[in-house]
Parts: C-alpha cells; structure tokens; sequence
C-alpha cells in the first residue's frame, strides 16, 4: 500500500504496521541508500515501518557566475535564513536584470506555500498546538511570512506574486535570478506491510 511520511509513525506506534526492520537483512537492499531523515521519519520505536519510493526536500540553486560578477564567494556552509537574505540584497542588481532571488510567489500549496511552509518551520511555527488549535495567528508565523515577503519585496523580480515554479526557472536559466530556493513537495510512497486484526 501507499502511505505517507505522516501517517507512518503514528500509525507504526499504534501496532497497526509490521516493522521492516527485516529489510536491513536483505542483501539485496542497503537500508543506509535511505537518507537517515527518510529512514527515522518513516519509524517508531527504532522499527522501520516503510519504506520510501521516492522523497524530495529544499534545495538551494546559485548562479556562480553572477556570484563571481558580485564578488561574493558561495557558503560551503549551510547558512541562516537571515545570512540568505543579506547575500540575496548583495546580488540584487535591478538596473542589470539581475534580481537576488527568485522563490515562488503564486498563490497554491503547490506554489508559494511548498517553501512558506519549510520557511515556517525554521521559525518555529506550528499549523496546531497540542490541543488542535490553530496558530497560524503566532509570531512565528507571522515572522515566517514576513520574512518571506521582505525577501521577495527587497531581492525579488517585480511581479513575483505571479510567478510559480515554471517562471522562476525560466528566471533563473536565463540569468536573471542569481539564488532560487526550490522546495518540490514531499511524497513518500512507501512500501508497508499493514497487519490485519
């Protein structure tokens, strides 16, 4: 069966899944080809209870030649969102066509709110509290979507509100964008084993 990243753990706690922790006996499968966040969000109690088909997360793209341009040298690091936003400012360079960066501002979970979300989380926002209730009204929230639209209002291309996945990348291949921030959204179709009463 498919099943995703969110339901697997909960559901493996509640005995409701058979561990494939036989996998890792298997010669023929290398548990350790599954990126150890993968693996740790598709277990319970130190059992694996499936198995990815395929999983996606952020990614940051740069144009090393408008770096170059900009005498800025690329982080090797991983870096704070705070440190993208000033290099973005430094790149930014609208009278050359040339914007810091792009990020999907097209409205739609598969637009704007693929990266708002991963945004929100490094802020430390919640959707709900422990007892369901809804905090999108938080400070994190609003730090995270603040921060989101500052980036694109102070490094972004004009428009950005209209521009989606396909419009950045066209942006960004043409040099135009010298950062792209690209989150796909996160399916995991796994392979479980569900025990039967």
């Amino acid at each position: 069966m498919f099943i995703g990243a969110y339901e697997t753990p909960i559901w493996g706690a509640k005995g409701w899944l058979t561990p494939l922790d036989d996998f890792a006996d298997d010669a023929d499968y290398d548990l350790e080809d599954i990126f150890g966040l993968v693996r740790n969000g598709l277990s319970a109690d130190g059992s694996l209870y499936a198995v990815p088909l395929y999983s996606e997360t952020s990614f940051t793209f740069y144009r090393t030649d408008l770096f170059e341009a900009a005498g800025i040298e690329v982080p090797s690091e991983q870096i704070m969102y705070t440190q993208f936003a000033e290099i973005a400012a430094q790149l930014h360079d609208p009278d050359n066509g040339v914007y810091g960066t792009c990020q999907r501002g097209k409205a739609g979970w598969g637009e704007n709110m693929a990266f708002v979300g991963t945004v929100a989380n490094a802020f430390s926002a919640r959707w709900f509290d422990m007892d369901w209730n809804p905090q999108l009204d938080s400070a994190e929230w609003n730090n995270a979507v603040n921060y989101y639209v500052d980036l694109m209002n102070a490094s972004g291309p004009p428009g950005a509100s209209a521009n989606g996945h396909n419009e950045n990348r066209a942006l960004f291949k043409d040099g135009k964008c010298a950062t792209w921030v690209m989150r796909p959204l996160l399916l995991v179709m796994s392979e479980t084993r569900i025990r039967l009463q």
